[in-house]
């Protein structure tokens, strides 16, 4: 009985091994991935500002080509979400106070009441602890006038994976 018991065993254990090994590289990759990272909210904001600053200026160029071969032409305010190398982000185009939720109305209601002096550069990170994420604001101008404002959402979590090892 005992030498049935063992035969059956082994027999599991030689059905079991095979020729595929793990892949020990991605593995790893993924246990560096999970290491807690030691990042300062300035970095934090820093690297938002410059993810902000890459995403937007893409969008204004596509919006103005958009803008150039249709004058109707509209950018859905409801937001699109996104994942590329620049991190996973939620984009919208603020035309409108009505389109903007609180955070954002305070903001682009400064930019429309000093429209005569607001530029592309005058961006904005806004650090929203009750939701845990980041808001990156960029006015939009078209033809050096304010035409209305990027709005650009991360997750905090998504920044600091982001953040480059050092």
């Amino acid at each position: 009985m005992t030498r049935l018991v063992l035969l059956c065993a082994g027999f599991f254990v030689f059905l079991s091994c095979d020729d595929h090994h793990p892949d020990t590289e991605k593995i790893i990759q993924e246990l560096h991935a999970r290491e807690p990272k030691r990042v300062t909210s300035g970095q934090i904001i820093a690297l938002t500002q410059d993810l902000g600053r890459s995403v937007t200026d893409i969008a204004t160029k596509e919006y103005k080509i958009l803008l150039g071969s249709d004058s109707s032409a509209t950018f859905d305010s409801a937001g699109l979400v996104f994942a590329d190398n620049l991190g996973q982000f939620e984009i919208k185009l603020i035309t409108n106070k009505e389109s903007a939720n609180k955070d954002e109305a305070e903001l682009f209601s400064a930019y429309m009441f000093s429209q005569d002096h607001v530029s592309s550069d005058m961006d904005n990170v806004q650090d929203v602890k009750s939701d845990g994420y980041l808001l990156y604001n960029r006015p939009l101008m078209i033809q050096g006038a304010f035409y209305g404002m990027w709005s650009v959402k991360y997750k905090k979590g998504e920044i600091v994976r982001l953040y480059p090892e050092e």
